[in-house]
């Protein structure tokens, strides 16, 4: 077994895993599927501050439930491959922003507007972070303000975890100005061998 020559590769539009041993294939299939949450930041235009929070008026974070998305198949491990962060606002300057991943619920988040600071024990669930940054957003609609909107795609992301739930927080690394009630609107694409 030694001498075998193993190498993997997938092909995410026929939704399969390709592993070669020896030149010979052999099809694993996976199962690829997309985790969407969303956050409206308060009714006010206050500019962040590099390392501030965005979260609604509960001081929420996203929520991105995974389970149940791949039919009867237990939860045991997938990997987060794209991401994508939306906002329905087009400003002068675009967000420079963090997804911090967390497989537990940080519940002591800051109010939005407020330095991020999570707990040590915070830190021990973090699945990974996401980063999208300001030169990576695009135009959609080139409206100014709430008139326009704004993307931004990351890939060959290689986030793995096995929980049903991931728990998001967006942090703003740069000196934002929002427009009130601006809404952000995160699609994860995620993938998972089928067993």
């Amino acid at each position: 077994m030694a001498d075998n020559n193993i190498r993997l590769a997938s092909d995410p539009h026929l939704r399969r895993w390709m592993m070669f041993i020896d030149g010979d294939m052999i099809i694993l299939p996976m199962i690829v599927t997309q985790a969407v949450a969303s956050i409206t930041r308060p009714a006010n235009t206050t500019t962040y501050t590099p390392g501030d929070v965005i979260t609604d008026d509960s001081n929420s974070r996203l929520v991105f439930s995974l389970l149940n998305r791949y039919g009867t198949d237990a939860m045991d491990g997938y990997e987060i491959k794209s991401a994508v962060c939306v906002s329905d606002a087009n400003q002068v300057t675009d967000p420079d922003l963090e997804l911090w991943l967390f497989v537990s619920d940080p519940t002591d988040l800051a109010a939005d507007n407020a330095a991020f600071a999570p707990t040590d024990a915070e830190l021990r669930s973090l699945a990974g972070i996401v980063m999208f940054p300001v030169a990576s957003f695009v135009v959609g609609n080139a409206g100014s303000g709430v008139s326009g909107n704004i993307a931004c795609i990351a890939t060959n992301i290689g986030i793995a975890a096995d929980a049903p739930t991931l728990f998001g927080v967006l942090v703003v690394r740069n000196a934002y100005v929002p427009v009130s009630a601006e809404k952000f609107i995160v699609t994860l694409q995620v993938v998972k061998s089928q067993n």
